[in-house]
């Protein structure tokens, strides 16, 4: 009887029918799409920056205020966010990519680093919410501790 179970547990296997075949490649369909409108927005994003840096440093010796020369941390910051943007663009392109080849060519491999990409992107993505979470708690906590500290004086 043991014997029977164990061999029936052995021989399930999860199976990609039509329907999820065709689902899966409607959803590589869209994540190309939406990467390759997440890599135009990176690239917008470090052409900013650097649109930002040339014109700052061109007008900066009229600057008399001493902005100009406080506002490169601005240009820091879209390198940033650019680099930060980049990661689950990358991860969806890749799912996508290798989830189309995968499905075209009928590879087992290409499907399983396809979802490998999928998984990675969202790991990135609760990692990054995660993290800004965090950062939103203690702005908040600092926030109310000056603004106490504030009414006090």
């Amino acid at each position: 009887m043991e014997q029977t179970e164990e061999l029936t547990k052995e021989k399930k296997q999860l199976i990609f029918n039509d329907e999820i075949k065709r689902d899966v490649a409607e959803t590589a369909k869209w994540g190309t799409f939406l990467a390759i409108l997440g890599y135009i927005g990176v690239g917008l994003i470090l052409l900013g920056s650097v649109i930002m840096m040339a014109v700052w440093s061109a007008i900066s010796a009229m600057d008399h205020s001493g902005f100009l020369g406080r506002s490169k941390y601005l240009v820091i910051i879209y390198f940033i966010f650019a680099i930060i943007y980049f990661f689950p663009v990358h991860f969806l392109y890749k799912f996508s990519s290798k989830a189309k080849d995968g499905l075209r060519f009928n590879d087992q491999k290409q499907m399983t680093a396809s979802f490998k990409n999928l998984k990675s992107l969202y790991q990135y993505t609760g990692i990054l919410a995660i993290v800004i979470l965090a950062l939103y708690t203690v702005i908040i906590v600092f926030g109310v501790v000056f603004s106490s500290m504030a009414h006090q004086w």
